[in-house]
């Protein structure tokens, strides 16, 4: 029997709520505002994990509510998760009379490719599967409890199965000491049997493993193709009344409020991708000519990437000769040269003494220009902070009328926060109601953490039907004081911003940086891969990041097309920093954070077809059996130079010696990537 989610009218959505039930959960998830705050008993907060680290957390259009939504290798053996730290103590049923309840919605996309035709719902189980318990759906649709005691593994199946593609409320309810009817699993709030009689199960050997939601065990392996909403995790076995409490139709989340007052809502612009260019650090160097920018624009275009967002500092005070009036000046004059349709705009940078007669002439000078961005008539314009000026305000009353601007700039927090809390986001948005929309500047913490605030931020402005621009960002190192980094796992993390930026539907993205040296951000290309001299090493040797750029491009079209394109051709692109993260920079010095960098060989591979993908490096040779698709894959860190092979029906179909060695005791590429491709 296949178990529907009846069909409820909108109305009985917005008025439901949970009846109350004996016990607290130890572990709930409500996902309220795009969160993964722990509201059991337990408290803490969910974090995302998994091979692909990739959970989107958005609102469900069929449940109008926070839902997570998990994502899957191409081959489907892999997928993101959610674990709770600091749990692997709670709820592992190490005693005879333990009891539990597991709860949750659940939308099942159905059968997928990977050989063990489980999808994983949440489990304590280790890789090898040889301890803890794991509750599945099966490729027909039926429940599963995997379970292993001191007499070896054992599973139940329930009798019936639930529908896919449709949201169905699952349950399972475990107590250890009952010799009949001790395992009972539910659909939609009622019981629905088990394949065979139980005689008891317990006491289950502990792993003392974290519990992880979306997979089936500890290495993210068989993950649910799908997606979960209001997860409940009881350490007591709950009534069948209780259940079925539980799984009526699901409550309204704290979704983002709409704004106080009636608000001017902001058109929805084509997609488009910028990059964030540091007018300060022209890649042909200080005097860059129109030439020069002309060919930094070609380079841009070539990627996909619709324009540039100038990073305009002092404007007019000589403190950069060109000044930035002046520079700016000629990219706009390449872009007109050019004739491509390739747009501009500023980005006034208030972290300088920039002040608002600056500004003003920033607009007044380009407003219009034939490269000069425009929406419903009105030039874009955005800023990096700008609220030392309350920019908001002063630029409202200064543009009015048929003087008005498009206004869409990056607003700090008060207190100031890099990933700043929900209610944070929410209060920087009441106080700048007045924008066309929002620039999120993100690019200083780990991947998972910017594409958490960034969702955080698109759910309340794009909420409230404002242009919202989500950044992307290939990797981050500073310098002197800011020394400091952010491991990315090679274009894992950059691939995992443009997926949150897709998923979420944002109108446009900037990628952060083109050309911030200081930082390590860009993707600019300088030169050949092995080309190290640039700006007389000002800022230190330069590595390559061509393989951040043109791995993007893939991202880039998906992005503006809303719809992934094909593979065409077989290639991969490769990142590594050339010396462990135990070898000091240059200057003695470690970063900050550097105890989270890996010290991997990573991969990004793009097939057209399956094959196997080779590393090797020093001692070490690793394979990697792929589907077609795009995977990202990593070898263990050697000395030596990597090489890599694309091998399909045992020929080398693609191979590529990187160009630069790894070393043990050189750190001179100073915890930077170093990235090229197949090409």
């Amino acid at each position: 029997m296949k178990y529907k989610l009846v069909h409820l009218a909108l109305a009985v959505f917005c008025a439901a709520t949970l009846h109350s039930y004996a016990a607290e959960p130890v572990y709930q998830l409500r996902f309220d505002a795009g969160e993964l705050k722990n509201t059991g008993s337990a408290g803490g907060e969910a974090q995302q994990a998994g091979i692909l680290s990739l959970v989107d957390v958005v609102i469900d259009a069929d449940l109008g509510i926070y839902a997570a939504n998990l994502k899957m290798s191409a081959n489907g053996s892999q997928g993101g998760a959610l674990a709770f730290p600091e749990s692997g103590s709670r709820l592992q049923l190490g005693g005879l009379s333990d009891e539990l309840t597991l709860a949750m919605w659940v939308k099942w996309r159905g059968p997928h490719a990977h050989a063990d035709k489980r999808h994983g719902l949440v489990s304590t189980m280790p890789a090898k599967k040889d301890a803890g318990w794991a509750f599945s759906i099966l490729e027909d649709g039926r429940l599963q409890f995997n379970w292993v005691n001191e007499k070896g593994g054992s599973f139940r199946t329930s009798s019936a199965s639930l529908a896919e593609n449709q949201w169905t409320h699952v349950a399972m309810r475990w107590q250890g000491g009952e010799k009949s009817g001790g395992l009972e699993f539910f659909i939609n709030g009622e019981p629905v049997g088990v394949n065979q009689k139980w005689t008891g199960g317990g006491p289950i050997k502990k792993s003392g493993l974290n519990l992880i939601l979306g997979v089936m065990d500890e290495a993210a392996y068989l993950p649910l193709n799908g997606s979960l909403a209001e997860v409940n995790l009881f350490g007591s076995a709950l009534s069948d009344e209780n259940i079925r409490a539980l799984a009526q139709a699901p409550r309204q989340s704290a979704l983002p409020k709409e704004p106080a007052r009636n608000v001017a809502k902001a058109a929805r612009p084509p997609r488009m991708v910028f990059a964030h260019y540091m007018v300060a650090l022209p890649t042909a160097g200080g005097d860059a000519s129109v030439e020069d920018y002309k060919k930094e624009i070609q380079q841009a275009q070539a990627l996909g990437i619709d324009g540039f967002a100038l990073n305009s500092g002092g404007w007019t005070i000589e403190k950069k000769i060109p000044s930035y009036k002046e520079r700016t000046s000629r990219i706009y004059e390449a872009a007109k040269q050019l004739g491509t349709g390739f747009k501009l705009f500023i980005s006034a940078d208030f972290a300088t003494k920039l002040n608002f007669p600056e500004f003003a002439d920033m607009v007044l000078s380009f407003r219009n220009h034939p490269n000069q961005l425009e929406v419903d008539g009105k030039p874009v314009i955005s800023s990096y902070k700008g609220e030392n000026i309350d920019l908001t305000r002063s630029a409202r009353t200064a543009f009015t009328d048929e003087n008005a601007i498009f206004l869409i700039p990056f607003l700090r927090s008060n207190p100031q926060a890099e990933l700043p809390s929900q209610e944070l986001v929410e209060g920087v948005f009441r106080a700048n109601q007045d924008l066309d929309g929002f620039f999120d500047f993100g690019a200083a913490g780990s991947p998972q953490d910017l594409c958490a605030a960034t969702k955080r931020m698109a759910g309340v402005w794009m909420g409230a039907g404002k242009v919202f621009m989500a950044p992307v960002t290939p990797y981050y190192r500073g310098r002197g004081k800011n020394f400091r980094m952010f491991e990315s796992r090679g274009f894992e993390g950059m691939a995992m911003q443009w997926e949150n930026a897709i998923n979420l539907g944002v109108d446009w993205v900037e990628i952060v940086t083109w050309n911030d040296w200081a930082e390590s951000s860009y993707i600019a290309q300088f030169g050949a891969p092995a080309d190290t001299q640039f700006w007389d090493d000002h800022y230190g040797k330069m590595l390559s990041h061509r393989g951040f750029a043109e791995a993007s491009k893939h991202y880039i079209k998906w992005f503006k097309d809303a719809k992934e394109p094909a593979i065409s051709e077989d290639r991969f692109f490769y990142f590594y920093r050339l010396h462990p993260k135990s070898t000091p920079a240059p200057d003695g010095r470690f970063p900050r954070g550097v105890e989270n960098a890996e010290d991997r060989i990573y991969a990004t591979v793009f097939l057209k077809a399956p094959a196997v993908f080779t590393i090797e490096c020093g001692d070490v040779s690793e394979r990697f059996p792929l589907e077609a698709g795009v995977h990202h894959v990593s070898s263990a860190f050697a000395q030596g130079t990597p090489r890599f092979q694309v091998i399909r029906d045992d020929q080398v179909v693609l191979a590529k010696t990187a160009e630069m060695p790894i070393s043990g005791d050189s750190a001179w590429g100073n915890f930077n990537y170093f990235s090229s491709s197949s090409l």
